[in-house]
C-alpha cells in the first residue's frame, strides 16, 4: 500500500513539474516584450482603435502591398527615361512624395520607403527580443539600414552630366538642361566640377527601330584613363558604369556639323557602404534564423 501511494505521487508531481518548466519557457519567451507592444487579441482588436492601427502599421499584408508596388514604380520609372530624361524621372517618381498620374496623385517611392520603414520597426518592436528571435531582429535591422541608406544618399549626391565628343576626352561634369537638348553647344553651362580621372569616348553605337532613325537603343564605348591605366568599359541603358565611386548613365547623345557625342549622368554618394552593411546585416539574419528553427525542430 505505502508503494502504490508513493508511486501515485510521482506521478502527480511530474505532470506539475512539467507544467510549470512548461510555463517558465513560455515566460522567457516573452519578458523582453511589454504587454502592450506584444500581439493583440482579437477582442482588444475589435474595441481599441489606436491598437488596430498599431496593428494593421506592422502587418505583414501591408509589407507585400508596399513592396509590389514598389516594383510597379521601379518598371514605370524605368521606362518613363525614354520619353522624360533618367533626372526628370528620377526626380518625379524616386525623390518626391507624390507624383500626379492624370488626375489622380499616387505615392513616390520617398513615400514608400517611409511607410516601410515604419512598418519594418513597428514589427521589431512587437516581436519578443529573445535568442531565439535574434535572427529576425538583425533581418528587420538590415531592411532598415537598407532604407536609411537610401535616404542618405539622396541627401548627401553630388550629380551632373557629361558631354564627351566621340574621339575625344574629358573630366568636366556640367549642369545641363534637358528641354534645350538639340542646341549642341548652349545645353551646357560652365564646367561645375572635374572627375579625378579621364573618360575618352571611343565610339557611340546607336540601333535605330526598322524603317526609321528613331533610336531604340545606344551605348557608349569608353577608356578609362588614370595615370598609366587605360580601361575600356561600356555604358548602356540600364547598365550604367560605377568606377571609384562615381556612377556613369547612359542618359542621351547628340549628333551635329561637329559629329557625334555621348551624354553621360554622373551621380556620386556618400553612402555606398550602407548596402553592403544592410545585405550583410539580412544574411546575418535569416541564417541566425534557419540555425534557430533547426534546433527547435
Amino acid at each position: 500500500m505505502y508503494l502504490t501511494c508513493a508511486m501515485h505521487e510521482l506521478t502527480c508531481v511530474k505532470p506539475r513539474q512539467m507544467l510549470v518548466c512548461d510555463s517558465a519557457l513560455h515566460m522567457t519567451d516573452h519578458a523582453m516584450t511589454p504587454p502592450e507592444l506584444a500581439e493583440p487579441s482579437p477582442v482588444r482588436l475589435k474595441t481599441d482603435p489606436a491598437l488596430r492601427v498599431w496593428h494593421a502599421l506592422g502587418s505583414l499584408r501591408l509589407f507585400s502591398a508596399l513592396t509590389l508596388y514598389a516594383m510597379l514604380l521601379v518598371a514605370g520609372g524605368t521606362i518613363a527615361q525614354r520619353w522624360v530624361g533618367l533626372l526628370a524621372a528620377q526626380e518625379t517618381y524616386f525623390e518626391r512624395w507624390l507624383f500626379w498620374l492624370g488626375p489622380l496623385p499616387l505615392p513616390a517611392m520617398r513615400a514608400i520607403l517611409a511607410v516601410m520603414a515604419v512598418n519594418l520597426l513597428v514589427r521589431m518592436l512587437r516581436m519578443p527580443l529573445t535568442r531565439a528571435k535574434a535572427g529576425l531582429w538583425l533581418a528587420h535591422l538590415g531592411a532598415l539600414l537598407l532604407i536609411l541608406g537610401g535616404v542618405m544618399a539622396g541627401m548627401g549626391r553630388e550629380e551632373g552630366y557629361m558631354l564627351i565628343p566621340e574621339g575625344q576626352a574629358s573630366s568636366a561634369i556640367y549642369e545641363y538642361d534637358e528641354e534645350r537638348g538639340d542646341d549642341f553647344k548652349k545645353s551646357f553651362s560652365s564646367p561645375v566640377r572635374a572627375l579625378p580621372f579621364v573618360l575618352r569616348l571611343k565610339d557611340v553605337v546607336k540601333a535605330a527601330h526598322p524603317g526609321t532613325d528613331e533610336a531604340r537603343d545606344y551605348r557608349s564605348e569608353l577608356v578609362i584613363e588614370e595615370g598609366g591605366l587605360h580601361l575600356p568599359e561600356t555604358v548602356e541603358l540600364n547598365m550604367p558604369l560605377r568606377y571609384r565611386g562615381y556612377t556613369f548613365y547612359q542618359s542621351s547623345y547628340l549628333t551635329s556639323e561637329q559629329g557625334e557625342a555621348t551624354i553621360l549622368a554622373v551621380k556620386k554618394t556618400g553612402a555606398w557602404f550602407y548596402p553592403y552593411a544592410a545585405t550583410a546585416l539580412l544574411g546575418l539574419g535569416l541564417l541566425w534564423h534557419w540555425q534557430a528553427r533547426r534546433r527547435m525542430s
